[in-house]
C-alpha cells in the first residue's frame, strides 16, 4: 500500500491524499484530476503486502512527484522514483561481503 499526499509549500497543510494497492508486481497507479501547483507531493510507502518483505528501507520510503501542468513537462503521466521494502532474510552472500569488507551492518 503507498499514500499521495501533497502539502501547501507555505504552511506545510496537507491539501490532498490518497491512498493505492499495488499489484503483485510492485506498480500502483493514482489517478490525480486537479492541479497541485503550489503544493509538495510525495507518493511513501504504507504497508507491504508481502509480510517476508515488509521492512521499509531506510531512504527510499518516499519519493517527490510533481504534479503541476504549468512546469514545462508535456506529457500527463508522472513516474515516481523506485521505492522499497527489504526482504527478512539475511543473504549468505551479502553476509559474506560484509565479512570480507568488515563492514558493521548498522552502517549499510
Amino acid at each position: 500500500m503507498v499514500k499521495l499526499v501533497c502539502k501547501n509549500r507555505k504552511t506545510m497543510e496537507e491539501i490532498y491524499t490518497n491512498v493505492a494497492v499495488s499489484n503483485m508486481h510492485g506498480k500502483y497507479m493514482f489517478v490525480v484530476h486537479n492541479n497541485h501547483n503550489d503544493e509538495m507531493c510525495d507518493v511513501m510507502l504504507v504497508k507491504s503486502s508481502d509480510k517476508g518483505c515488509s521492512e521499509i528501507s531506510k531512504g527510499r520510503e518516499q519519493a517527490r512527484v510533481i504534479l503541476n501542468h504549468y512546469n514545462g513537462i508535456t506529457e500527463q503521466i508522472r513516474h515516481a522514483n523506485n521505492m522499497g521494502f527489504g526482504k527478512d532474510v539475511t543473504d549468505v552472500f551479502c553476509y559474506e561481503l560484509i565479512k570480507k569488507y568488515h563492514v558493521d551492518e548498522n552502517e549499510i
